[in-house]
């Protein structure tokens, strides 16, 4: 594939930062590389999380919205993994859950079977 992004994230315990780095291959044969250093995160998927929006990010800034991006953490942990798009009034749910969250100001996570009332009878494939 290209235009393509490989990207991978450096991780280690009891460390005060991680690495990251790029190597972003154009169609016309040109090669870009990135490195970035930043403050410690988690986990190693953290890392390599954080270091793919790092080089989602800079393919942007470069005005390439079309990029095909390799990684080798996170697709290890899926028998498949697939990211898509959806237009924000598709994901009406998430954001209102996401508000909700934010709204508490405190840092937390939960994950639960039952589906609050408000978002129950919302019809996944019509926008909200």
């Amino acid at each position: 594939y290209k235009p393509r992004c490989q990207v991978d994230a450096s991780w280690a315990i009891n460390q005060s930062t991680f690495g990251g780095g790029l190597i972003l291959e154009m169609e016309d044969g040109s090669t870009f590389t990135g490195s970035l250093g930043s403050r410690q995160v988690p986990s190693p998927l953290h890392a390599e999380f954080r270091t793919l929006l790092w080089a989602m990010s800079y393919v942007l800034r470069m005005s390439h919205n079309k990029m095909h991006f390799e990684f080798s953490h996170l697709r290890s942990l899926f028998m498949f993994f697939s990211l898509s798009f959806i237009p924000r009034q598709l994901n009406s749910r998430a954001n209102l859950l996401a508000k909700g969250a934010r709204a508490k100001g405190s840092v937390s996570s939960h994950v639960n079977i039952l589906v609050p009332s408000g978002l129950a009878q919302t019809n996944i494939f019509k926008p909200v």
